[in-house]
């Protein structure tokens, strides 16, 4: 206190005045572990990520295995942490854990009687952070330290064979959430690697639907006078690719429809085996130009199989590979009204005809007419055509009456019931979803128009894999619910053991739950995981450095 009594008097010697407060350094690994408990909102309105994420990946439960099946259904309704036993204060004094036990809320369905028997399960101990982004484990302050890996999406690269130079390209998805896809070239064959297995990448786009007129226009689609090596899937329909996939993915198991939709259904488009993640989803959608919200590579919509990113990821490799930035450009028109004829409008096999992507053209009234033939086709400055006609004032009152005799067009061709390819439209089926199809028609090309300007900025280019940019960085939060998951999936196993060995009209949710994996998991996490390590307290700089600004590099799969 001064002696005028208003406080004491700050001097600053130094030149550069104080801009802003200084930061909280931990707040990163703080908001993280909030972020991972959820416990400020109700069970309700928590969102699918961290903690809760966990449990939605490993619940419900069912016990159906080789035909065997009881009809239990063990499923998830919520989790709630109770109070921990003692401050940090107290465990550091008594060499204890800072915890708080963890239950969830379980419910067992009988599938035959409709029986619901509900029960509160404890699951362990759960650590908990301090205020200052710490865990006191056994006593001993620990802190978990952030990891930087190359985050999720899709990356290309090139390697010198000899002379000449070749691209790859990698479809890169969350730790731990699936199989890191390649495609290389060999032999002039475009090849994808899974799992260590390779195998031609027109068998897995023939189980998309593609037959060998698509695969061709979109293997020369920027090197047309290009002629393809032998195709050995020349001629398979969509089933017979998919248990040629199958024989080659499994090798030894029994090629049955059944088994290969499943497998390759786990593989590529189940949300809980495969995901991109959303960092994931954001930069393929970023490179590729595109605007899928799905987090997996493929989709299983009425029993087929459908494109969520692999064939604009194809694309984009060919254009690398071809050299063509202007043929790419070009591919962004085609693309756009491709995947959404194809997946929406029409479905996969609705209608075989030729020149659907001319129709859209002359909807859009945009003729490109070569001077030796009569088919309309894309000029190589087509990108500057279309980028200048969307531009124009009256653009929207031409694109809907361009869709009005569009559509009415294609309505003819339509057969009064649906036929007997699947998917395939009727004629009022179609009538009944023009408003749907108009909206969409309508929104297409500022999306396109968005798309060229982008790709005229970026243009195609590979990637820098150990440029920062393609980093990104895994904090508590995610690392512990990875951990979770590994403990949940070990649980999940003796759930099933006990469901198919164990009395049914017996069966509790307490009976079948063992939660040692789960305490296992984070035992082994806290206490002998590279990313825990004990806290630096020499001064409190390096307290901060050990907690929020010393990662650990690593790939993470």
């Amino acid at each position: 206190m001064s002696l005028t009594g208003k406080g004491p008097r700050i001097e600053r010697f130094g030149d550069i005045a104080e801009v802003i407060p200084l930061p909280n350094l931990t707040e990163i690994q703080v908001n993280s572990f909030r972020a991972f408990l959820q416990s400020d909102k109700a069970p309700e309105d928590r969102e699918n990520v961290g903690l809760q994420s966990a449990f939605k990946e490993v619940f419900p439960i069912d016990e159906t295995e080789k035909g065997r099946s009881t009809g239990l259904v063990l499923d998830y309704l919520e989790y709630r942490l109770g109070e921990p036993p003692y401050t940090p204060e107290e465990c550091r004094e008594k060499d204890v854990t800072y915890q708080a036990p963890m239950y969830a809320k379980l419910q067992l369905i009988h599938k035959d009687s409709g029986l619901i028997k509900e029960d509160q399960v404890f699951l362990g101990d759960l650590p908990l952070m301090t205020e200052d982004g710490s865990f006191v484990i056994n006593g001993a302050d620990r802190v978990i330290i952030s990891q930087i890996h190359r985050s999720p999406g899709v990356y290309f690269t090139s390697s010198y064979k000899g002379i000449k130079k070749m691209y790859t390209g990698a479809i890169i998805p969350m730790p731990k959430r699936g199989p890191w896809i390649e495609l290389e070239f060999a032999g002039g064959i475009l090849e994808m690697k899974v799992n260590k297995r390779k195998f031609p990448v027109a068998m897995l786009l023939r189980v998309l639907g593609y037959d060998d007129a698509s695969l061709k226009a979109l293997f020369t689609e920027f090197e047309p006078d290009m002629e393809l090596p032998e195709d050995k899937s020349a001629g398979m329909g969509a089933d017979e690719a998919l248990l040629r996939l199958f024989t080659v993915l499994r090798p030894g198991d029994p090629p049955k429809r059944d088994k290969a939709v499943q497998y390759l259904y786990g593989l590529l488009a189940d949300p809980r085996r495969y995901d991109l993640g959303e960092p994931g989803r954001f930069k393929m959608n970023k490179k590729l130009g595109l605007d899928i919200r799905a987090n997996t590579l493929l989709s299983f919509v009425d029993g087929q199989f459908k494109d969520e990113g692999l064939v604009p990821t194809i694309r984009y490799l060919l254009a690398l590979q071809n050299n063509s930035v202007d043929g790419y450009l070009r591919s962004i028109v085609s693309e756009h009204f491709d995947y959404w004829m194809v997946s929406e409008a029409y479905g996969s096999k609705a209608l075989k005809w030729k020149g659907g992507l001319v129709d859209v053209i002359n909807a859009l009234s945009i003729q490109y007419k070569d001077k030796d033939k009569e088919s309309p086709k894309f000029y190589k400055d087509a990108h500057e055509r279309v980028k200048s006609y969307l531009e124009q004032e009256n653009v929207a009152s031409i694109i809907e009456s361009g869709f009005d005799s569009w559509f009415d067009e294609v309505a003819a061709r339509l057969n009064d019931q649906s036929g007997s390819t699947r998917n395939t439209l009727s004629r009022q089926e179609w009538l009944n979803n023009r408003a749907q199809y108009k909206a969409r028609f309508t929104r297409i090309p500022e999306t396109i128009l968005q798309r060229i300007k982008a790709a005229e900025t970026e243009k195609v280019s590979e990637d820098d894999i150990d440029h920062l940019g393609n980093r990104r960085v895994r904090t508590v939060g995610e690392l512990l619910a990875d951990q979770l998951r590994v403990g949940m999936g070990r649980m999940a196993r003796g759930v099933r053991e006990r469901m198919l060995l164990g009395n049914p009209d017996a069966a509790t949710p307490t009976k079948l739950v063992n939660n040692r994996p789960i305490v296992a998991a984070m035992r082994e996490f806290f206490g002998r995981s590279q990313l825990s390590q004990f806290k630096d307290q020499t001064n409190p700089c390096r307290t901060c450095a050990t907690s929020a600004v010393s990662p650990r590099w690593g790939r993470a799969v």
